[in-house]
């Protein structure tokens, strides 16, 4: 056999062996778990990375519990703010960081909270107390975060 061809064949059997061997992902099932968020209080300001708003329009900070079946609460803060007041908005954005979430967006997040409401739109802002992804089951164990 020449080596082009022995090179084919590694590769076709290496394919075939990670196809073979790779451990089949599964989906959610549906229904997920319907899960609670429980406001706890409303802020006297928003924390600083939160898009504030303008002197007549400013933002509403809150702070929230969010839970789910079979995981501890995991603490939220978001800003709500309706960029039609007092008519009702066009549509909701919300403006949810990637990750762990535990941040607001940077960088241009004041800019493009601000076009949002100018252009009518109500927009949340949303920064998770710790990691989201790494819900406790409060038995130590990471517990499916998933819920509706």
């Amino acid at each position: 056999m020449t080596r082009p061809n022995r090179i084919l064949l590694l590769m076709l059997m290496t394919a075939l062996m990670t196809i073979a061997l790779a451990r089949q992902s599964t989906a959610q099932t549906a229904p997920l778990p319907l899960g609670q968020v429980t406001v706890t209080f409303q802020m006297n300001s928003c924390p600083a990375s939160f898009y504030q708003g303008s002197g007549t329009n400013p933002a509403v900070c809150y702070g929230a519990n969010v839970s789910c079946p079979s995981a501890n609460p995991i603490g939220l803060t978001f800003s709500y703010i309706n960029g039609n007041a007092p008519n009702t908005p066009k549509g909701t954005i919300v403006l949810i960081n990637g990750g762990g979430g535990q941040m607001t967006l940077t960088d241009n997040n004041d800019a493009t909270a601000s076009d949002y409401a100018t252009a009518r739109y109500a927009v949340v802002q949303t920064a998770w107390a710790t990691d989201w992804e790494n819900a406790d089951d409060g038995l130590g164990m990471n517990a499916p975060p998933a819920c509706t």
